[in-house]
């Protein structure tokens, strides 16, 4: 038996019971265990159970859960990089310079870059997805909202799980749990996996496809295949200890390693201008534009430059954090949480899909982070408070080596011209300090007051190491070699909300609570004069909700309404910058307003059928625009990146009882995505058309409840479309997309034991 969105946080097994009341949801979206539909709160909860029904396996697919937040497999560009958004507020960018817009946290431990965020979900216990600022307790980059993982807890139960899968594509995952008490007071919970997929995207040779084009063949082999894109291969591990020598004090000690051995995203050329004609031949990208299907003629490779780094996207992270919770008296308590977060990656990039060269890129990041976080938490009277302190310090390197074609003025480019090409090793290196407090005031038995504040102040220095590979061609970009670009500030962040429950079921609340994404130093300069620091983007959200469990908690109904003043938010700015004709520096680039509303059912006409849906609007508008942010094309009737206006989801299932042959359960799950734009000068060559997608799933599980087979249907018409869009054709001259994979089955099996 199941139960839908908002869904049981536990991960547990609900038996069936006479009359279909829902069970009561737990979360900790305050840093204490509390009723969902008590707390003042858009948020979303999917549990273990759910996730396995859904088929969702990683952080992408968490997006079909709730209203208002997108999430989208980011492109080739950007290596391991999902584009997240929630309330139109994301980000889809790697580099250590640019912060994310939605925090995301793994055991309240803070992610603090997009790149590896698209998190395999592996042992997790539930998902909470928390909608619109929330500046006070999460703090920095949280302006969006903020997506938790929590893992399952170690318990001082032996027990355990073994699942394989194989489907399309010479899909195969194998994952494996146990958790192993050791002493009365100690316990160890193991967890490891395996997954890969074939590619589905091709990449053909167009030279050898075309021996007369002039295009020099780059094998010979038959088909004139190079090899695939959109090829996964991740396995790792997680080993979690957790002692209780006391009935006061708990001690959670885990620590995970993560690899991934992929291919580039899948991605394909569907529209491109030659940039220098007719002054030379070797920019003529719209011949290899393949418009559809999954085929591209990329070749990851210069031959004039003699270099061939080859299609690869790898990583290796690593983390571990310390939890110590000590109950220092009845009604107080004090948390402490020590993390360390780290990677290094390599990925590759060939930006024109095709044998010529617009952009060749080859990145290799290092980072490390280090926190540490600090609660006093407790009850007097009638106030439930918490105070804390944050400290963050990050080190990362951004190298590698960067071919970008053709620079510079069209006339100046002839035969002989050689590409711009160049090596860097930046060094970046951020610090955040925080003290925070947050109390509810219970005015009334039915009425509470929430106040919350937080202080954060932030710095970041961003030193240059680029050399020339080309001269004198790269000299420029050079020139920026050995300087270093500061940012400084502090922010201050409220939340105020009142709640009122009109009954036992049946609650509502107005919530003012602001938010703010960091600001950086620009990563990509041209020129000396481009470096330059840009500030935090803020958010002020009035908020208006109610939660409510009808007939007889038969359903529950919840409901918010929003409007947000968007301050100073930042745009990549792309016409050009301190005195040079060509910039790709984010800026602070104006003001809006955003406002918009959500909606979340979930239901059990029996008990043995449910359903749940939600549908989400959301609209904004620029009520001011930088001079330079019109220059590069920006308009006021434009909308942010990743920011679809109409979403919704909806599903169903029904569980038919076959007695001591144990249960078979199907379900079906349609999810809606209207227009958005991946490309913040909006245009028909980078807008997501909207689409509709349906997955089938169906569920046996034994009478005992041990073990479960699962046939899964993801995109089950089959529906052509594009997960993103990578539009540069103002810049190299190529707009790539990123197709979702075509229809795909997957056949599960799991044991517990």
């Amino acid at each position: 038996m199941s139960y839908a969105s908002p869904v049981l946080a536990q991960a547990q097994d609900t038996p069936a019971k006479s009359a279909p009341q829902a069970p009561e949801i737990i979360v900790t979206a305050q840093y204490r265990s509390q009723a969902l539909q008590t707390i003042p709160l858009a948020v979303t909860a999917v549990s273990s159970e759910q996730m396995k029904q859904r088929n969702q396996l990683n952080l992408v697919d968490l997006a079909a859960s709730a209203p208002s937040v997108t999430i989208q497999q980011g492109n080739s560009g950007y290596g391991a990089t999902p584009s997240v958004a929630i309330r139109g507020i994301g980000a889809n960018d790697y580099n250590f310079a640019l912060e994310p817009a939605v925090g995301i946290y793994v055991d309240d431990v803070y992610q603090p870059t997009l790149f590896g965020s698209a998190l395999d979900l592996m042992d997790l216990q539930r998902v909470e997805i928390l909608r619109g600022p929330q500046g006070t307790l999460a703090g920095r980059n949280s302006i969006g909202g903020t997506v938790k993982l929590v893992s399952s807890p170690v318990t001082n139960e032996l027990g355990g799980s073994l699942t394989a899968a194989y489907g399309s594509a010479n899909k195969a995952t194998i994952r494996g749990i146990l958790n192993l008490p050791l002493t009365d007071t100690l316990a160890v919970r193991v967890s490891g996996y395996f997954s890969r997929q074939d590619g589905y995207v091709d990449r053909l040779d167009y030279g050898c496809l075309h021996p007369n084009s002039g295009v020099a063949a780059q094998t010979t082999a038959a088909g004139c295949k190079l090899g695939t894109e959109g090829g996964t291969k991740h396995f790792g591990t997680r080993v979690a200890l957790r002692w209780t020598p006391t009935d006061r004090l708990e001690v959670n000690l885990s620590g995970d390693l993560n690899f991934a051995r992929d291919e580039p995203a899948g991605t394909i050329l569907i529209a491109a201008r030659d940039t220098y004609a007719p002054f030379s031949n070797k920019t003529n990208f719209p011949q290899f534009v393949t418009g559809g299907g999954f085929v591209n003629y990329s070749t990851y490779a210069v031959p004039e430059e003699n270099w061939s780094p080859g299609a690869y996207s790898r990583s290796n992270s690593h983390a571990a954090s310390l939890k110590v919770e000590y109950k220092i008296s009845d009604t107080v308590s004090l948390t402490s949480i020590s993390a360390y977060t780290g990677y290094t990656a390599q990925f590759t990039n060939d930006a024109d899909g095709g044998p010529l060269n617009a952009s060749l890129e080859q990145n290799d990041l290092t980072f490390d982070a280090y926190s540490q976080e600090l609660r006093l938490s407790g009850k007097i009277g009638a106030f439930d408070w918490i105070v804390g302190g944050y400290f963050f310090n990050g080190d990362g390197v951004q190298a590698g080596r960067f071919n970008l074609g053709f620079t510079g003025p069209a006339f100046l480019v002839n035969a002989d011209t050689q590409y711009t090409d160049f090596t860097q090793g930046d060094i970046v290196k951020s610090k955040s300090r925080a003290v925070f407090a947050h109390t509810d005031w219970h005015l009334a038995d039915r009425t509470t007051l929430t106040v919350g504040a937080r202080y954060t102040h932030e710095s970041k220095d961003y030193h240059f190491i680029r050399a020339a590979v080309t001269v004198p061609e790269s000299d420029l970009n050079a020139s920026v070699n050995g300087l270093t670009g500061t940012y400084s500030k502090g922010i201050v962040d409220f939340r105020v909300s009142l709640d009122q429950r009109w009954t036992p079921d049946v609650m509502t609340y107005a919530t003012f609570s602001t938010g703010f994404r960091g600001g950086g130093v620009n990563p990509r300069p041209f020129v000396p004069s481009q470096i330059a620091s840009f500030g935090p983007e803020k958010l002020y959200n009035f908020e208006l909700g109610t939660k409510s469990s009808l007939f007889d908690r038969r359903v529950q109904l919840n409901a918010a309404a929003f409007y947000d003043i968007y301050n100073d938010f930042q745009r990549t700015i792309t016409n050009g910058y301190g005195g040079f004709p060509a910039s790709a520096i984010p800026l602070n680039s104006g003001d809006g307003r955003l406002y918009g509303f959500e909606l979340e059912l979930s239901a059990r006409a029996t008990n043995a059928w449910s359903f749940d849906g939600s549908a989400s609007y959301t609209r904004f508008k620029t009520t001011r625009l930088s001079a330079d942010a019109q220059a590069s094309g920006v308009t006021e009737t434009m909308d942010p990146i990743y920011m679809p206006r109409w979403r919704a989801n909806f599903g169903t299932q029904y569980e038919f009882d076959l007695g001591t042959v144990g249960s078979l359960t199907p379900r079906i799950d349609a999810n809606y995505q209207s227009d958005l734009f991946t490309n913040t000068v909006n245009a028909e060559v980078n807008r997501l058309k909207g689409r509709t997608i349906f997955n089938a799933h169906l569920t046996w599980k034994s009478a005992d409840k041990l073990w479960r087979a699962a046939l899964d249907v993801s995109n089950l018409t089959d529906k052509y479309y594009y997960l993103n869009i990578d539009d540069t054709l103002q810049g190299k001259g190529t707009v790539r997309a990123t197709p979702a994979r075509p229809r795909q089955f997957v056949l599960t099996v799991e044991r517990k034991f």
